[in-house]
C-alpha cells in the first residue's frame, strides 16, 4: 500500500498537467508539419477528375520532389527553435532577434537559388525517377509553378514563435501559404 496518498495525487496532477504542456506545444507543430505533403494530397485529388493519368503520375512525381527537397532544410527551421528557445530561456532578446535575422538570410538565400535552379532540379531528379517524356513534361510544367511557393513557407516558418513556446501562431499562416502553391 501506499504511505501517502496524498503523494500520489500531486504527482499525478503534475504529470496531467504536464501532458497538457506537451501537447499544448506538439499538436500545432505536427498541423504545421502535415500542410507540405498535404498540398501534394489535395492537388492529387483535383486532377484525379482530369481525363489522363499522365497529370496523376506528374503531380505525384513533382510533389515528392518537392517534399524531398523542402524537408531537407527542415533541420532550419528546426535549430531556429532550438536556438530561439536557448536565447529566450536566459533572457536575452537581442541574441533571438539574430537568430531570426541569420534564418531569414539562409532561408531566402536557399529559396532563391532554389527558384534560379528550377530547371535544372527536375532532370536531376529523373536520373533517380523514372518518368515517360509525356510525364516529364507535366512534372516540368508543374514543378515550374511550385516552386515559386517555396520561399514563402520557408521565411514564414523562421518567423514562427516555437521557440518561444507560442505554437499556435505559425498554424493559420503555413496553411494559408500553402493555399495559393
Amino acid at each position: 500500500m501506499l504511505s501517502n496518498p496524498e503523494s500520489c495525487n500531486f504527482a499525478s496532477l503534475l504529470s496531467r498537467k504536464m501532458n497538457k504542456d506537451i501537447l499544448r506545444l506538439a499538436i500545432p507543430t505536427i498541423i504545421t508539419n502535415i500542410t507540405v505533403p498535404l498540398l501534394g494530397l489535395v492537388d492529387t485529388s483535383i486532377v484525379g477528375h482530369l481525363d489522363s493519368s499522365l497529370y496523376i503520375g506528374a503531380i505525384a512525381i513533382a510533389t515528392m520532389i518537392f517534399n524531398f527537397i523542402y524537408w531537407n532544410f527542415s533541420f532550419l527551421r528546426m535549430g531556429t527553435s532550438g536556438f530561439t528557445a536557448q536565447a529566450f530561456g536566459v533572457g536575452d532578446l537581442q541574441e533571438c532577434v539574430k537568430v531570426l535575422m541569420r534564418s531569414l538570410g539562409v532561408a531566402f538565400g536557399v529559396g532563391g537559388s532554389l527558384v534560379l535552379l528550377q530547371a535544372f532540379i527536375p532532370g536531376i531528379a529523373f536520373r533517380w525517377v523514372d518518368a515517360s517524356a509525356e510525364t516529364a513534361v507535366y512534372v516540368k510544367e508543374y514543378f515550374s509553378i511550385y516552386i515559386y511557393g517555396l520561399p514563402l513557407p520557408s521565411w514564414e516558418c523562421m518567423l514562427s514563435p516555437v521557440g518561444l513556446s507560442v505554437c499556435r501562431m505559425p498554424v493559420h499562416p503555413c496553411i494559408s501559404l500553402s493555399g495559393p502553391m
